[in-house]
């Protein structure tokens, strides 16, 4: 009686921890790829489309802010490659940023994204 007793208490105590997942269609992503002299971003959720209106930084290695921009109501951001190493500071909340560094900038532009431009 005594062991189902604790089993039972165990049980109870871990429900909550067990019922609660992290909301995984809310995290936020970023994806980004040259066009020529200037670098396109398209921001979003992972399972929820897009994130509109997000605020883009551009930074140097040493922390300076280059450029600020918003992506559009789609997500999509477009702004001039600053010369040498930079990285990108997606999203206007803390501790919900997405950070890009210029190697993770693709060459070319991804279907999915260009399947998103499409008109």
């Amino acid at each position: 009686m005594r062991r189902s007793c604790v089993f039972a208490a165990a049980w109870l105590l871990a429900l909550p921890a067990m019922a609660h997942k992290p909301d995984q269609s809310n995290v936020p992503v970023c994806r980004c790829w040259n066009e020529g002299a200037e670098v396109s971003c398209q921001a979003g959720r992972a399972m929820a489309g897009t994130w509109g209106h997000v605020r883009i930084e551009v930074r140097a290695y040493d922390g300076t802010l280059v450029h600020t921009t918003k992506a559009d109501a789609s997500g999509k951001a477009r702004f001039r490659r600053p010369e040498g190493e930079f990285y990108l500071l997606v999203g206007d909340k803390p501790g919900e940023a997405v950070e890009v560094d210029w190697r993770d900038v693709d060459a070319a532009p991804s279907r999915a994204a260009l399947a998103s431009t499409a008109p």
